[in-house]
């Protein structure tokens, strides 16, 4: 498991335990059905989720809560 360069997590399960880390880490992630894919030619399974990052605890900014929010998050982008 590792972040990549814009702190998105990619997860990779290659065996029964990586796939349990995986299913913990998805566990009441909003996964869109469009947002899945097989790759035949890899033999791959390919999905892009969103989960509220429980982990991070949430970051007081200025008389609001702001929660999970990733290093560098600019507000004015929301």
């Amino acid at each position: 498991m590792a972040a990549n360069s814009d702190n998105r997590l990619k997860l990779r399960a290659e065996d029964d335990e990586d796939l349990a880390v995986v299913s913990a880490f998805l566990q009441d992630a909003l996964l869109p059905v469009a947002e899945m894919v097989y790759l035949p030619a890899e033999q791959r399974f390919v999905l892009v989720a969103n989960r509220f990052m429980w982990e991070r605890p949430p970051v007081a900014t200025g008389g609001r809560s702001q929660f999970n929010r990733l290093p560098g998050h600019n507000s004015a982008d929301d």
